[in-house]
């Protein structure tokens, strides 16, 4: 199974405490590296909504908020969407 073409210049995912990787949960580390990787070749950016403390402290143990980008994180799904978005601010 392939993945679908990002049709979209950005793209953001809901980080609710509730995610499996705030239960330090390994495999989705992984699997967001693995999206992080995908968008980045695609030329997007990748925002997390909901990413409350304990998220941030889950993505700063696996090194994931370097990649990602601090500025990429929101505390709301309203903030993510509203925010300016630039694909090459984060080049890989």
């Amino acid at each position: 199974m392939t993945a679908a073409p990002l049709t979209r210049a950005s793209t953001s995912r809901d980080a609710d405490p509730d995610w499996s990787l705030d239960r330090r949960d390994v495999t989705a580390a992984r699997a967001l590296k693995r999206l992080i990787a995908h968008v980045t070749a695609a030329d997007a950016e990748l925002c997390l909504a909901r990413t409350r403390q304990p998220v941030r402290d889950q993505l700063k143990d696996a090194r994931l908020v370097e990649a990602i980008g601090e500025d990429r994180l929101f505390p709301t799904v309203r903030s993510a969407v509203e925010a300016p978005h630039d694909a090459n601010t984060h080049p890989p």
